[in-house]
């Protein structure tokens, strides 16, 4: 029975993970190059078209002394705008498919009764509950920025979790998470620490879920529903032209009424 129920997820897996990636692919393909897509383009160091990994390495050397150390992603970015379009599809394809398996993994861990349609409900979630959610997991800056560093990170807090939860806990497998622990340290700022609490014990993963407010968790939820379903009959441009009309523009009196209304 257990053989018949494994084969019976990983068929559904298979499909779902197809249905993933070409969805993810045909998406990014059709996402158009915008806004910061054309800044990491031309490198910084003399503001030519990037060309060659070598130049990506010295523009990222000379982003970190001009802007910010955030060069991983960075990086990625550079990197893939040199190629054709279809790879940065292909590759963002691939870790939606990494994301969606973590997912499913880490769900048959917790003995959730249908692990893979929980997994789809996840995303359905993630499209009805992010606003820009194009704008993180199909636009080329976003997807290298946001995505990739939470499907990487999310994939180690899982291996994490498997291997606290094995027998078998071998310092050397704990030491082979280190390299990736920090890379995604160095893709997100947001998650290298709470990553490496984790990674090293100091915080267990029963008490960083201890932590966790569901109650406030989902009430986000909820607004971030409701103001999405709402934003599509048009009230919130209503009210911004109404406040404006009122106030007759002026700056400090429409902050106070749109603060009030909103």
């Amino acid at each position: 029975m257990q053989g018949e129920e494994r084969r019976k997820v990983h068929t559904e897996s298979a499909i779902l993970f197809a249905a993933v990636f070409c969805a993810m692919f045909f998406l990014s393909l059709r996402t158009p190059l915008i806004a910061d897509d054309f800044n990491y383009a031309f490198g910084y160091s003399n503001d030519t078209r990037i060309s060659s990994l070598a130049d990506v390495w010295k523009s990222m050397y000379w982003h970190r002394r001009m802007l910010n150390p955030r060069v991983f992603s960075h990086g990625w970015l550079s990197l893939v705008l040199i190629y054709p379009r279809w790879v940065f599809a292909a590759l963002n394809a691939a870790v939606a498919v990494l994301f969606t398996g973590t997912t499913i993994g880490f769900l048959r861990g917790q003995r959730t009764t249908h692990p893979v349609l929980a997994t789809a409900f996840v995303w359905m979630l993630l499209w009805i509950c992010m606003p820009g959610f194009g704008q993180v997991f199909f636009w080329t800056s976003g997807a290298c920025n946001y995505f990739w560093g939470i499907a990487i990170a999310w994939f180690i807090i899982w291996r994490v979790i498997r291997l606290q939860q094995s027998s078998d806990h071998r310092v050397a497998r704990t030491c082979l998470l280190l390299l990736p622990a920090f890379a995604s340290g160095a893709w997100s700022e947001h998650i290298s620490f709470a990553m490496l609490m984790i990674l090293f014990g100091i915080i267990s993963q029963e008490t960083a879920i201890h932590h966790i407010d569901f109650n406030t968790l989902g009430l986000l939820m909820g607004m971030m529903i409701i103001v999405n379903i709402t934003s599509e009959t048009g009230l919130f441009n209503f009210l911004a032209i109404w406040a404006a009309k009122k106030v007759k523009a002026k700056p400090v009196a429409l902050l106070v009424a749109l603060s009030t209304i909103t």
